[in-house]
């Protein structure tokens, strides 16, 4: 460890999500006080660290200050911000004198200067009136160690091992959509039987896959909603969830001679919205079988869905707008001005079917579907400016499509928008005596991506029998979720397939990339995924247990880490962290943190050794398992007196893990926490170890130092000496473990700047740089 770069640590992922978490953990920045800091620059013997920490909301910080070794009496101390031009900085806050932990107020402004690193420590005394020493708050790099991504396996802390199936009647029950709230709870939409025939039904199920009973919808708290649209058969194909909770299915509702447009929205508590449209339910009727299958809503609260209208002759796609309040959108006139909210876009002669929808930051509406040709039927995708006309700009004329299967069928049946504007399909291409999955990539522009699988395209076959893509995802790390159905030679599973961002198979998804998951024994069916904040992944659709189909819900965990050294990820000598929970693949490093600027451990304990700061840029949710190495010389009964406390939320709070047990001959203890923020070893006061303190000297370029005299300054100024070898290294014994010190150099032609230290005893020499 180079004690001497300790200036600046970040001990809050800037990735992490955690399942149901208000906010995110404070921040620390750490600064090295000495003269050579100053401007202009002195030879003061004196060195301090300090702490700022700016807390979730960024509207306060808690500053702590530890110095030592002064020429002068101190006169006063500040944090000083950007300066103005021809100016030094400004004081932004004058802090008390001697050391000291306090809380200060900040503004947003003064938050984004110090997440900026343009903030500094200054401390004045007699003998530098003008500074004796200063500290910038800059930032140290750690060493970083990549760790796995997820394995596809089934979550088992979701339902009965990973499934959930929930009958909503006596008859046939299909979800067909799905989508995840803020909070985690899973929102499954699609049909189930009144009694006499079906209605749209949504279910709410709770981060375990345990029924919402807070989704009453008719006041009887089984998190399941039957909602008659018509008087006869209704089903619900689309979900969207509003930014105020409400949700809006959509479908078809049968009127006795044929098929109708039908929305509905619910109020978060699953009763029908009667803002919308009077009643929570809307109708669009046409002149044959009509109906949409997908639904978004746009930022200003309108409700765009696609699907397709019967024309006369054949059926041509159809994008639907409506207002906020539930009526058509009148300025939604694509089509020359008809101004009624609808339009309709012919791609062949025959029947053209719209199936997914999607709206760009921009605005634009991208929908996906496919067209019967006269040799084949083909892939569509389509873009609309936010006004409903075909947009130029893409593929030319608004409109994509491609033979996949030229004398064959291939369908774009769901569509997901990547973060750099690219489209990704999935759905099928059909072949004699077998269906296999569809992806394929379009540009931003509307042009096949030829980056992505082969030739822009990627054909995944779970059997040489049926198999079908029905629902697509991206996750955060840009890899790609498919969901259909898939053969296991007597019947069909759900079916889950994971491609990488290149568009190949993702061998690390359950080997292959491919995952089959039985319900029952006969046919199942994914006809939906989506990816939770958490990234897990949540498949919904037909499970048939016994005589009828079901709701049936899956969800794809994290498995865990490979057993190769118990699966933990070593961050530095006394440091090792285990994500059995990780979903997403980073960077994790651990940095050593000098204690005596920190806040102190509850009355009794003291720090063995430096408190570390985790970080890492991955993603993970719940507990995560951290292993300490302790300094080889503690007695066995400060062992096992040792804890392991985590500072987060303001306070240290006891993290020490009972499983695994520590191991005193591997100097091991555990500690779980649920967040990654600062953690220290602490003992009872007084029952510390003792060890040694050694080092080198060297110059910049690397050559040993010598001669030259080293000391070493207890907090109560007790000072003992040393000189170094000729090789530049030096040696002290019999030093506290969870002490803080003063080192000083004195050489005859090199300057060093003082260094204050928190003695670990296991850290790895102490190296001290001459100054250029």
């Amino acid at each position: 460890m180079n004690f001497g770069q300790i200036a600046y640590s970040i001990f809050l992922t800037l990735a992490v999500l955690f399942i149901g978490a208000a906010e995110l953990s404070a921040t620390a920045r750490m600064s090295a006080l000495n003269g050579f800091q100053v401007t202009p620059a002195n030879r003061s013997p004196g060195a301090g660290t300090g702490s700022v920490i700016l807390n979730a909301a960024e509207t306060q910080v808690t500053v702590s200050l530890y110095f030592l070794g002064l020429a002068g009496t101190q006169t006063s101390a500040a944090i000083h911000g950007p300066a103005l031009p021809g100016a030094t900085g400004l004081p932004i806050f004058n802090l008390p004198v001697g050391n000291f932990t306090q809380t200060f107020a900040v503004t947003p402004q003064q938050a984004a200067d110090l997440k900026a690193g343009r903030w500094y420590f200054e401390v004045r005394s007699s003998a530098f009136p003008a500074g004796e020493i200063r500290g910038q708050i800059t930032e140290t790099a750690g060493a970083p160690v990549a760790f796995p991504a997820s394995s596809g396996a089934l979550d088992t802390t979701f339902g009965a091992g990973g499934m959930v199936s929930t009958p909503l009647g006596t008859g046939n029950d299909v979800a067909q959509a799905v989508a995840i709230q803020p909070d985690g709870k899973i929102v499954v939409a699609g049909y189930g039987p009144n009694g006499t025939n079906n209605d749209f039904a949504v279910v709410r199920y709770n981060p375990n896959g345990t029924l919402d009973d807070t989704f009453d919808g008719a006041s009887n708290g089984n998190g399941i909603v039957l909602a008659p649209i018509g008087t006869s058969e209704d089903e619900a194909f689309g979900i969207a969830l509003q930014p105020d909770g409400k949700i809006i299915l959509a479908g078809q509702s049968y009127n006795g001679t044929n098929t109708d447009i039908a929305f509905a929205r619910f109020n978060a508590n699953g009763t029908l919205d009667n803002t919308f449209d009077g009643d929570g339910r809307i109708v669009i009727a046409g002149p044959g079988n009509d109906l949409v299958r997908s639904v978004a809503v746009q930022p200003d609260g309108r409700i765009v869905a696609v699907g397709n209208i019967f024309t006369g002759t054949n059926t041509d796609i159809a994008l639907i707008r409506l207002t906020a309040n539930g009526s058509l959108d009148a300025r939604f006139d694509g089509n020359a001005g008809n101004a009624n909210g609808i339009v309709t876009t012919a791609i062949g002669t025959s029947n053209d079917l719209g199936y997914g929808v999607a709206i760009q930051p921009d605005a634009r509406i991208v929908v996906a579907g496919y067209f019967v040709g006269p040799f084949s039927t083909d892939t569509v995708i389509l873009r609309y400016t936010s006004d409903g006309r075909l947009d130029p700009t893409f593929s030319g004329d608004g409109i994509f499509t491609n033979s996949f299967s030229p004398t064959n069928t291939d369908e774009a049946l769901s569509l997901a928008l990547q973060p750099d504007g690219k489209i990704v399909f999935a759905g099928c291409i059909r072949d004699v005596g077998a269906n296999d999955f569809l992806f394929a990539r379009i540009t931003s522009d509307g042009g096949l991506d030829t980056s992505f699988g082969t030739g822009g395209s990627l054909i995944v076959p779970f059997s040489n029998l049926a198999d079908i893509g029905l629902g697509v995802a991206v996750q955060t790390d840009g890899k790609i979720i498919g969901s259909g159905f898939g053969s296991n030679g007597a019947n069909n599973d759900f079916a889950i397939a994971r491609l990488n961002a290149n568009g190949t198979l993702d061998t690390t998804f359950d080997g292959d990339g491919r995952v089959l998951t039985t319900f029952g024994p006969s046919s199942d069916s994914a006809n939906a995924v989506a990816i939770q904040a958490d990234g897990k992944i949540v498949a919904v659709g037909r499970a048939v247990i016994g005589s009828t189909a079901d709701f049936g819900v899956a969800r794809y965990g994290y498995g865990s880490n490979p057993p190769g050294n118990d699966g933990f990820l070593d961050l530095n000598p006394t440091t090792a962290i285990r994500f059995d929970n990780a979903f997403g693949t980073g960077t994790s490093s651990a940095t050593y943190v000098n204690s005596a600027a920190l806040p102190p451990l509850p009355a009794g304990w003291s720090f063995i050794g430096s408190p570390r700061n985790l970080q890492t840029s991955a993603l993970f949710s719940g507990e995560t398992l951290v292993k300490i190495t302790l300094p080889t010389g503690i007695s066995i009964d400060s062992f096992n007196a040792v804890r392991i406390f985590q500072y987060e939320n303001g306070a240290w709070t006891d993290k020490t893990a009972a499983s695994p047990p520590r191991d005193f001959a591997a100097k091991t203890v555990y500690a779980r926490v649920s967040s990654l923020s600062m953690i220290a070893a602490a003992a009872p006061t007084g029952t510390a170890a003792f060890t040694a303190v050694s080092g080198q000297l060297s110059t910049a370029q690397g050559r040993a130092v010598f001669p030259a005299v080293v000391s070493i300054t207890s907090a109560n100024g007790v000072k003992s000496y040393t000189t170094v070898n000729p090789f530049g290294y030096f040696r002290f014994t019999g030093i506290g473990s969870d002490r803080n010190y003063l080192i000083g150099v004195t050489a005859k032609r090199h300057d060093f700047a003082p260094q204050l230290i928190s003695i670990d005893g296991d850290s790895p020499d102490i190296h001290l740089t001459a100054e250029p």
